[in-house]
């Protein structure tokens, strides 16, 4: 039986998620089913060249998605667990800028656990159940990306009492009452969930076997694909307006605040305005435990900047969606690898910067781990056994 088609070139055929310079056939008036048969067999050709070439620029994806990144949840997780016990310990409780503290590392510690889906799905590239798509397009992102604004908050929170606490100490006395700390957490709270609130309603799951009218929770010839307003979910305009008042909120205004929080910590202490009101502070002098504080949150401010500077491009500048983005190798997709990784690192690294500056956390941390105790046991072990041997010459 004779079938007739019309070869088209230059036309796309999507398997999986993968894409590649294909044939189409449409009804016309030239050809036979050999015809037909030649044209389906150089078609599965080229997709199956194809794949072999995105099995191989696929292992960089697999690389950190499934390799860096479950390293760094892991020691994220072990080090901000561990600062969190170190913050709720006696020695802390009179300290106002402890609660702070306290909610970074807690914060810090949860968006640990939000990358967890990420590096499951390889970045959404691996989706095998229709519940776990449909939480990763809705959740998957919107969860640690809100985690982090959290956090970003919190830390610009912490930069401007510092600078305030220097040049103004007036309003540092009122802004530090403890309602109004409390306050400025649930309201910083409730601004990140709004803010993140189109990127979980905008998200959509298919599959690339569905045609356009299709909605299943199977997709057994195909695989499962997520949108969002990130990847290329909702409609333009939403895309455009979200998309750009959410850098400006998110990324880059508190990188502008730390930035000038930084320069006028710099002017202050090249001053030596850096010193504490009172003459003591809990069990060390004031002007020490100041300066260290001034120390930390410099150093972190920093590290914030350069270290999120790689996310905050990716989102800014590359946001549409491809489907072939977790089998081709490209500077957008890798630029996104390392955004991530430093991202994850930034919010692994603010304990280490107490336990280097601040005196009281690096003696608690000690105290935490018996570390003091077993020193003073091994010194006493050796001052009785100096003396029972003196006392036998």
């Amino acid at each position: 039986m004779a079938v007739d088609a019309l070869v088209t070139e230059n036309t796309k055929v999507t398997v999986g998620t993968m894409v590649t310079e294909g044939i189409t056939m449409t009804e016309g008036s030239i050809g036979t089913e050999d015809a037909m048969v030649t044209i389906i067999s150089t078609t599965m050709l080229a997709v199956t060249d194809k794949a072999r070439v995105d099995l191989k620029t696929d292992m960089g994806y697999r690389l950190t998605y499934n390799g860096f990144i479950p390293v760094l949840i892991i020691v994220g997780i072990f080090i901000n667990a561990t600062c969190i016990v170190v913050l709720r310990r006696p020695a802390f409780i009179p300290f106002q800028v402890n609660r702070y503290f306290q909610l970074l590392a807690w914060g810090d510690l949860v968006l640990c656990l939000a990358y967890l889906p990420i590096t499951v799905s390889t970045n959404g590239c691996i989706l095998y159940q229709y519940w776990f798509a449909w939480y990763f397009a809705h959740f998957g992102r919107s969860v640690p990306f809100g985690v982090h604004a959290f956090c970003t908050y919190t830390l610009t929170w912490l930069a401007l009492d510092r600078c305030l606490a220097v040049w103004w100490h007036q309003a540092f006395t009122i802004i530090q009452q403890p309602h109004l700390q409390q306050w400025r957490a649930v309201g910083t709270a409730a601004f990140c969930l709004a803010v993140h609130m189109p990127v979980v309603v905008e998200a959509e799951v298919s599959c690339s076997a569905w045609g356009l009218e299709h909605e299943d929770t199977h997709c057994e010839n195909g695989t499962w694909l997520t949108t969002d307003v990130f990847y290329g979910g909702g409609s333009s305009y939403t895309r455009f307006i979200f998309i750009r008042l959410y850098n400006i909120m998110v990324r880059w205004s508190p990188d502008l605040l730390l930035a000038a929080c930084n320069l006028s910590l710099v002017v202050a202490v090249w001053q030596g305005r850096v010193h504490s009101q009172s003459s003591r502070v809990g069990q060390q002098d004031g002007r020490t435990w100041e300066r260290s504080l001034v120390l930390t949150m410099m150093t972190m401010a920093t590290f914030y900047i350069s270290l999120t500077l790689p996310i905050t491009l990716v989102q800014t500048r590359y946001t549409t969606h491809t489907l072939d983005q977790c089998h081709t190798s490209n500077p957008q997709e890798t630029l996104r690898q390392v955004g991530h990784c430093l991202q994850l690192l930034e919010h692994i690294i603010h304990p280490i910067f107490l336990a280097c500056f601040n005196p009281t956390f690096r003696r608690e941390l000690q105290l935490t781990f018996n570390i003091l105790d077993l020193e003073a046991r091994v010194e006493s072990m050796t001052i009785t056994g100096g003396i029972s041997a003196d006392s036998q010459l």
